[in-house]
């Protein structure tokens, strides 16, 4: 499994989220809290799919100066995000299936299996 992680960071002034990639996302807030303060950390996905992400959300992208991994997400995104540990997955397959139902279908017509496990971990941070 990589060392790298997929986190979920929000701006509350700003209100906009980040989908970011790192080896320390705790680290790595110090230095986006320098520049965007009140950044917090939602929660991190041990492996590196925050291309996958960036694509998935491609339409929701907004861009701060040159900064390009913001994002306007919905409750229900984050909601996604916070439950990707409920995806069954012994490869990006079916996350990527995921992320092409959402371009074609929208949001709305996401179900959520409740029974899946993954072989993504989910942390949620509690602060």
């Amino acid at each position: 499994m990589s060392d790298k992680k997929t986190y979920l960071m929000y701006n509350p002034k700003k209100r906009y989220y980040k989908i970011g990639l790192s080896k320390n996302p705790e680290k790595r807030l110090l230095g986006i809290k320098s520049i965007h303060k009140g950044t917090k950390l939602i929660c991190i996905i041990n492996g590196d799919i925050e291309n996958l992400l960036h694509r998935c959300f491609l339409s929701q992208r907004v861009e701060l100066g040159t900064e390009k991994e913001w994002f306007k997400l919905t409750r229900q995104n984050v909601r996604w995000l916070k439950n990707l540990s409920t995806l069954e997955q012994d490869s990006f397959d079916e996350l990527y299936a995921y992320c092409i139902n959402i371009w074609e279908d929208g949001w709305d017509k996401i179900k959520y299996n409740k029974h899946r496990k993954s072989n993504f971990v989910l942390t949620t941070i509690n602060k």
